[in-house]
This record gives C-alpha cells, sequence and structure tokens, in this order.
C-alpha cells in the first residue's frame, strides 16, 4: 500500500498511538496490528462471499422469519 492509503486507513480507523510525521514502514506495522486484532466471523464471511458468487454480486440478505406464534 502506498502511505497515502496507509495515513487514510489510520485517520478512519482511529490508531493513534503513532506520532503525527511516520516513516511508511512504521504505518505498515500499526496498520498490521490493528488488522490482525479485528475478529473475523469465518463461516458468515465465506457464506456471503459464496453467495455473492452464485448471485453474481448480489449482496446477502439472511432471510428473517416472522412467528405468529
Amino acid at each position: 500500500m502506498d502511505v497515502l492509503t496507509l495515513r487514510k486507513y489510520k485517520r478512519i480507523n482511529k490508531i493513534s498511538k503513532i506520532k503525527a510525521k511516520q516513516t511508511r514502514e512504521e504505518l505498515v506495522s500499526a496498520v498490521t496490528r490493528h488488522f490482525s486484532t479485528i475478529p473475523v466471523k469465518e463461516i458468515e464471511v465465506v457464506t456471503t462471499f459464496l453467495y455473492s458468487v452464485q448471485n453474481k454480486g448480489t449482496r446477502f440478505a439472511p432471510l428473517i422469519v416472522f412467528s405468529n406464534m
């Protein structure tokens, strides 16, 4: 990634543990640490991906079933 993209990621995700003027390597390190802390629901991601591929890019909307009981 280029430096502008890394700075934008830092700004949007409010990563404030690094100084204002940092090198590309420092930005990469901070973004990598932040990205690795984000939890991922693997089953949900795979299911959504497969649905999107099968349905030509349409977004997966879970079926909501209402019961009158």
